[in-house]
């Protein structure tokens, strides 16, 4: 029996043992980024009957279990740094060739502009085609260098709410001029940045003046009429197509009408 004892008693020192390392491996990793926490799992090791009695015959350890789950998302300071928000993990391909997981999304941009993470490791994805969605092989996630080409604005998105209750400038019949130096022409407005081919920014302001309801006789009759005009860099010159008119009905919706009905 004293064999079985003592194999008995080195199974519960190899599971404390084992028990501490998982322990000390989660105190050593409590600012790793992406890392939680490790579980041991111990089962009962059979042993054998004795007199009509059960002995045991140990333990051993059956597992190590690591939590995946989503932790604190903190904001940090690095552009490219970034996090998973439920299951999943980032994909890397170490210095070897081989891939590894890992739930750490801390890049940085190398010198080739491919992203790095953990031990220099490159973070690997998918190309998207042109409705957005993933394409192609696993590959390294890389970010041009250098002096990009410009492109300049081809569409731009407005969108917000007008004030039905706004006062009326003007009406269909006696129209006033939207005038963008003079707020008494309009009721309200909105700015946005673009980019011309050189890359150089300006600011396109659009104008909306609440031209009252559409008189009786007249498409839309009732309809609640707003007209709106666009400058760039405060001037209207050289600019086309760059006014208009759009009806809503008593729901608030817009029943004819566009901002702008052609390309600017």
């Amino acid at each position: 029996m004293s064999g079985d004892t003592l194999s008995i008693v080195q199974t519960g020192l190899q599971g404390v043992e084992t028990a501490l390392q998982a322990v000390s491996d989660n105190l050593a990793n409590a600012n790793t980024t992406g890392y939680q926490s490790e579980n041991v799992d111990f089962e009962t090791i059979l042993g054998s009957m004795v007199g009509g009695s059960q002995l045991g015959g140990g333990v051993e350890v059956s597992g190590i279990d690591r939590d995946f789950s989503q932790g604190a998302i903190t904001q940090t300071n690095s552009p490219t740094d970034m996090a998973i928000q439920g299951n999943g993990f980032f994909v890397y391909q170490n210095s070897s060739g081989n891939q590894v997981y890992s739930r750490d999304g801390q890049t940085v941009v190398a010198a080739n502009g491919t992203l790095e993470g953990p031990d220099g490791a490159a973070l690997q994805g998918f190309t998207l085609n042109a409705s957005g969605l993933p394409t192609g092989i696993l590959g390294a996630l890389t970010i041009p260098q250098g002096v990009q080409p410009p492109t300049a604005s081809a569409n731009v998105a407005l969108s917000g709410n007008l004030d039905s209750t706004s006062g009326v400038t003007g009406s269909l019949t006696t129209p006033v001029t939207i005038n963008p130096s003079d707020p008494t022409t309009y009721n309200s407005s909105v700015s946005v940045q673009v980019y011309d081919s050189l890359g150089n920014s300006h600011v396109m302001t659009f104008f909306f003046q609440n031209a009252g309801p559409v008189p009786a006789g007249q498409p839309n009759a009732g309809a609640e009429q707003w007209n709106w005009t666009a400058t760039m860099d405060g001037s209207a010159t050289g600019l086309g197509n760059n006014s208009g008119s759009f009806d809503f009905n008593t729901s608030g919706q817009m029943v004819s009408g566009q901002v702008p009905g052609a390309a600017l």
